[in-house]
């Protein structure tokens, strides 16, 4: 009896020995995988090796400023200048956003793409409300369209219209003004272009 179980432990163990490593089976006879095969996220040697290497590098997320005016309405700094300075502050995108105007955008795609800036061109519109006037900001626009260009001419013009009424009230009570020292103060304390006199700012 001894021999023959015996003999039939060693025939056990000649056929595990035999065995490749992926159908070689545990004492509980589940099959066994050397741990470096191993793709689980559930294996503790893998999570343990990974943990050893630390977390992987979280992407960097791109900066994007969608908001920006130039020296085409009231911004401190011409179209390009724009660019340069979105360059430096290491966005990835702007959106050139000038009141009623996107003259600048052409300028400031130009040096943009000597940088690797990507330029929205985009506008911001004001608007009548029931409430009052709104700056609604477009993006994405087909800033060389014949309909758009008409349509934000006529908004300026409209615009300066409105400041010409502004002036004559004025100097209807007395006061010593005119357009063109208004328009001259904006570009002094804005540092822009010309808004013109009634134009909101934002």
């Amino acid at each position: 009896m001894i021999s023959s179980a015996s003999s039939s432990s060693r025939a056990r163990d000649r056929s595990a020995a035999g065995a490749s490593p992926i159908t070689r089976r545990s004492a509980r006879g589940r099959p066994t995988v050397p741990s470096r095969s191993c793709r689980t996220v559930s294996c503790s040697s893998c999570s343990a090796s990974r943990s050893r290497r630390g977390p992987r590098p979280r992407p960097i997320t791109p900066h994007i400023d969608l908001h920006c005016h130039s020296t085409a309405s009231d911004g401190e700094c011409e179209p390009a200048e724009v660019a340069r300075r979105a360059r430096a502050a290491d966005l990835a995108a702007i959106a050139l956003t000038d009141h009623d105007t996107t003259d600048g955008v052409a300028a400031a795609q130009h040096q943009a793409a000597k940088l690797g800036v990507r330029v929205i061109p985009g506008c911001e519109f004001s608007v009548r409300a029931p409430w009052g006037e709104l700056h609604v900001l477009a993006l994405f626009l087909p800033y060389d369209h014949e309909r758009l260009q008409t349509f934000l001419r006529e908004t300026r013009a409209a615009r300066r219209r409105r400041g010409e009424q502004i002036i004559a009230k004025l100097q209807g009570l007395g006061v010593a003004i005119e357009l063109e020292d208004v328009e001259a103060q904006l570009l002094r304390s804005e540092g822009g272009g010309a808004g013109g006199a009634g134009g909101g700012g934002g």
